[in-house]
């Protein structure tokens, strides 16, 4: 490929073509920085689901642990000594119950992901060892087989969708290979056994993908505001408490703007509360069109609004905030024939270090800035003045 030409009007072409795709490249890297951000703080806020999690998969190796004991205590007291089935048996579970209590350590120590997987083994290995040293399965007694399904159920409640998937593809595929090849399966009723799997899987992927899903949507609910679709206050306390942490790590700058809209309860007095959510939606867009993608824009509360500006100047966080004025008062709301105009805002800024160490420091200068605001006739932003506040 050409990059440079020989003529003036190729070279413009050239470096016309240069630009755009560094453009393009900082785009791409600012949206894996905002999605890896964006991880970051679901694990902050999704903690107390994390534990949920963690305690349920505790006490159900718990129970798994005393059940599984119980079958090796009934498998002795069942089978004479120096049986085939006591011997075999006994072995078999003494194994899955050390892979269990394997896998119950793994989740005390915080590898849930390790623990799951082991859990969901212990049930895969169940069935199938018995499979191999009981002479017997050969020989038609499918009941052992059927606890198959016990490995599918356990993965549609501790691992994802396609975990649980790849476990029912799996148990299938050999059931189906045992009950084609063994000659002794073959006179036995294993159409119903294999629909029974089949069901059973069926189920489970279903009940998983259901899970996942809703899951999925309680973790939107927990940082979004319904309204808006902005992030809530809940995410913007965790964001900027990360951010500072991590400003202060490589010693940079964060800039905090808190917003207020104003004669928001006018506009509701006036017009019913049901335009005042829109007004609230088409201001909250207008921020984040206005934006840069590692910005994070949040409903505070109310008609107030909060933006955490990383890796900014003061210039720079100024020059924003007058962005977001001059855009807002551009602002139209058609209603009932009629154009609301007049929309306004005023602005409070603040910036860590400069203005507050703490969170709550912050906070409260970057209030006492937009107090400042209204204070000195709206429709204006402010920058924290440490003197006065």
């Amino acid at each position: 490929m050409m990059w440079w030409g020989s003529n003036e009007a190729e070279n413009n072409v050239s470096l016309f073509r240069i630009i755009w795709y560094y453009e393009l490249a900082n785009a791409i890297l600012q949206c894996m920085i905002k999605e890896k951000r964006k991880e970051q703080h679901y694990e902050e806020i999704t903690q107390p689901i994390v534990v949920i999690r963690v305690r349920v998969l505790n006490w159900l190796q718990l129970s798994l642990i005393v059940l599984i004991v119980a079958s090796l205590v009934l498998v002795v007291l069942v089978n004479p000594p120096g049986s085939l089935q006591r011997d075999v048996y006994g072995k078999l579970i003494g194994g899955i119950i050390a892979l269990m209590c394997t896998a119950w350590v793994f989740n005390r120590i915080g590898r849930y992901t390790i623990s799951a997987v082991l859990t969901v083994l212990c049930a895969i290995i169940g069935p199938w060892g018995s499979f191999l040293f009981d002479p017997n399965v050969s020989y038609g007694d499918l009941l052992p087989l059927t606890y198959v399904s016990i490995s599918v159920l356990l993965a549609s409640i501790l691992v994802s969708p396609r975990i649980t998937l790849g476990v029912a593809i799996f148990q299938l595929i050999v059931l189906i290979g045992v009950l084609v090849s063994i000659p002794g399966i073959k006179s036995s009723n294993w159409p119903s056994l294999l629909a029974f799997i089949c069901i059973i899987s069926v189920l489970s992927i279903t009940a998983s993908y259901i899970i996942q899903r809703y899951l999925q949507q309680l973790l939107d609910y927990s940082i979004r505001d319904h309204l808006t679709d902005l992030f809530n206050k809940r995410y913007f306390e965790a964001t900027l408490k990360d951010e500072m942490r991590r400003a202060e790590n490589k010693n940079l700058e964060i800039g905090l703007i808190m917003i207020d809209i104003d004669g928001f309860k006018q506009f509701n007095d006036q017009y019913g509360h049901q335009v005042g959510d829109k007004i609230l939606q088409l201001i909250g867009q207008n921020f984040v069109e206005q934006v840069n993608l590692p910005d994070t824009v949040c409903r505070y509360g109310g008609d107030e609004f909060v933006i955490i500006v990383p890796n900014c100047t003061t210039s720079s966080i100024t020059q924003l905030a007058e962005q977001l004025r001059v855009s807002t008062k551009t602002l139209t709301l058609p209603h009932q024939g009629v154009d609301i105009t007049d929309l306004a805002i005023s602005l409070g800024i603040a910036m860590f270090p400069h203005h507050g160490i703490s969170f709550a420091d912050l906070l409260a200068a970057a209030d006492t800035a937009l107090y400042q605001a209204k204070q000195g006739g709206r429709n204006r932003k402010v920058l924290y003045d440490m003197l006065k506040g």
